[in-house]
């Protein structure tokens, strides 16, 4: 599905992150990065989906160098609530983000996935309705695993996308992304801090030492 290969990679204060990165992730892995913070983990993720330039090195799609990022960002999808913080409702965000993303639904169709998808994390439809700065940090990670999974994207980027939650809504999520992948046949590449986690759900792990990928 997607694969790196030699990738040397800078922070935005030209800090070295990675040097000569090597990863390939296939159609139903479960890929898991651990690493302390400041390590670049997410820098890597955008990476990704061009959001962070690489210094050097290449990210293949489908065995074939990226040249456009759009084309890249139509299948995969990175999600992380770091940004998701506003004092709009949560369909305003909706409304807008269908109106960037590149393969365009209609709003009835994208809304039905997206219900579907919080009654399977046992919330409420209403939550649609509230303002992003009344929910809990677990409510917004929700969301966005909600939205993300509703545009059927072929991999995911998740950023600590249940690190708020508790551990009920947490296993759910888990579930959710978990037959998410087999269903689709789909992957992702999930950065935590939870090594319970990872063992528990990934297929295959990764640590960041001395600026690589250490494959466990």
């Amino acid at each position: 599905m997607i694969s790196l290969e030699k990738i040397n990679l800078e922070s935005i204060q030209r800090k070295e992150l990675f040097r000569s990165v090597d990863m390939k992730i296939l159609a139903q892995e479960k890929v898991f990065l651990l690493g302390p913070s400041g390590s670049g983990k997410s820098t890597l993720l955008k990476s990704l989906v061009g959001l962070a330039p690489l210094k050097s090195g290449l990210v293949l799609w489908q065995n074939n160098p990226v040249i456009d990022w759009l084309e890249v960002r139509r299948k995969a999808m990175y999600l992380s609530a770091e940004y998701f913080n506003a004092n709009v409702p949560v369909q305003k965000i909706i409304e807008e983000f269908l109106s960037y993303r590149l393969n365009k639904m209609e709003l009835n169709e994208y809304m039905q996935l997206f219900f579907r998808n919080l009654n399977k994390l046992g919330l409420s439809s209403d939550l649609h309705l509230q303002s992003v700065s009344t929910l809990s940090g677990g409510e917004r990670q929700a969301i966005l695993i909600s939205m993300g999974l509703a545009f059927s994207p072929r991999l995911l980027l998740l950023d600590e996308i249940t690190s708020a939650m508790d551990k009920d809504l947490a296993y759910k999520a888990e579930k959710l992304l978990s037959n998410y992948i087999l269903e689709k046949s789909a992957a992702y590449l999930w950065v935590t801090h939870n090594e319970d986690q990872a063992r528990r759900c990934g297929t295959s792990t990764y640590k960041v030492l001395d600026k690589n990928l250490i494959k466990e």
